[in-house]
């Protein structure tokens, strides 16, 4: 279904789910991104260019956002409550044919208390990893987060973090 597609997106980065809903609802993965890029103009994210749907660079065109436009893009997607809540989650499941499928969020701030990067006040997470994801030399894994604490609400996004290790410490 494509609540179960967009979960696996958001939780998972699961980047087939991505082409499948662009084809859903564009029509075409090419027509998707179109919409995608059209909508950033609208919320005010000039600086962003989306080749894909599902953001994996490749040598036949070049994304590229800033932190300010991603930041535009995340406050317009958490006023949507589905987005607010598969962000959050830390496991998905669905059933289909009697077969259950299943998925956990690998975001170390949303795991189990005892993970060494675990927040309490996180209250959703995704991070992934771009050759390019900026029009800078800049490129490396990003972690967008948002956190609930001393009655407020922030959102945390980092961009460029080289990776060390393969629990992407060098972002937490």
């Amino acid at each position: 279904s494509v609540s179960d597609l967009l979960a696996s997106v958001i939780i998972r980065s699961a980047c087939d789910s991505a082409m499948a809903l662009a084809e859903y609802i564009g029509g075409s993965e090419s027509d998707f991104v179109a919409l995608m890029n059209k909508k950033a103009k609208e919320i005010g994210a000039n600086n962003t260019v989306f080749t894909s749907s599902h953001g994996i660079y490749d040598s036949s065109s070049t994304p590229k956002t800033t932190v300010q436009d991603m930041v535009k893009i995340i406050e317009y997607a958490l006023q949507f409550d589905t987005f607010k809540t598969l962000m959050g989650q830390t496991s998905y499941s669905y059933t289909k044919n009697g077969q259950t499928y299943s998925w956990k969020n690998i975001n170390l701030l949303l795991d189990r208390p005892s993970a060494r990067y675990y927040n309490a006040n996180a209250t959703g997470a995704h991070f992934g990893f771009h050759d390019k994801v900026t029009d800078t030399k800049n490129y490396g894994s990003y972690l967008i987060a948002t956190y609930s604490a001393k009655g407020g609400n922030f959102l945390v996004i980092t961009m460029g973090s080289k990776v060390n290790g393969d629990d992407n410490a060098s972002f937490y």
